[in-house]
């Protein structure tokens, strides 16, 4: 039988994956929509919402984007249910328990609100309801829905790592979502063509830093 560490690692490793297919998925969907010139991800979003795309080959690469993205949120909620694991206290299990609860709702929530976009598109096409009239604001309610919990999630992980509650050690709090998101202001003072793809999917990057190193630094005290 593996030992919780054995069981945390692969759970970093599968958090990765699933950060990996959620940034592939959101790549898909912002190449899909380049031709309309869009300078922001929530641009996007609220095209594909509003336009149907013209032709089928947009029409599957819209919807296998956001299949991509609903299918990674399984992996990120995997890896999220391990990281109680890594606890040392049992203050740090409660904080890691919450933490766990609030990353993993909000990766489920906001990965499988993904297929919903074409079905928007289509809605707002046609002009069934009013709940579509405006996709910009309709985006707006499910980002705030979304930030609350996550957030949180990100504050509670970062304070059980900075107070030695977990097997992680101090310094790794700065790998933290709550400290390499904040890095996403920096990049749009960068040259265009590095700034613009950094800070549209830094949220997808801060992830894949985080797992990653996680992961490398558990591996090598397995060795």
């Amino acid at each position: 039988m593996m030992d919780s560490e054995s069981i945390l690692l692969i759970g970093m490793v599968v958090g990765l994956f699933g950060s990996l297919m959620m940034l592939a998925g959101d790549l898909l969907q912002h190449l899909s929509t380049e031709k309309l010139e869009i300078n922001t991800a929530s641009q996007a979003y609220c095209i594909v919402m509003r336009e149907l795309p013209e032709s089928h080959d947009d029409f599957f690469d819209t919807h296998f984007s956001s299949t991509l993205c609903t299918v990674a949120a399984l992996p990120y909620a995997a890896a999220f249910a391990t990281l109680p694991l890594a606890a040392s206290s049992t203050p740090g299990f409660i904080l890691l328990f919450i933490t766990a609860i609030l990353l993993a709702f909000t990766l489920i929530y906001s990965s499988t609100h993904h297929p919903y976009l074409p079905h928007q598109s289509f809605t707002s096409k046609v002009g069934i309801g009013v709940l579509f009239s405006n996709p910009k604001k309709s985006f707006s309610t499910f980002s705030r829905a979304v930030v609350i919990p996550a957030y949180a999630g990100v504050l509670l992980l970062a304070v059980s790592i900075l107070f030695g509650t977990t097997c992680f050690p101090q310094w790794m709090v700065a790998i933290t979502p709550l400290v390499t998101i904040t890095l996403g202001f920096v990049w749009q003072y960068l040259p265009l063509k590095i700034g613009k793809p950094l800070t549209e999917y830094w949220n997808n990057l801060v992830f894949i830093l985080m797992f990653g190193i996680m992961a490398a630094w558990l591996f090598s005290m397995s060795i």
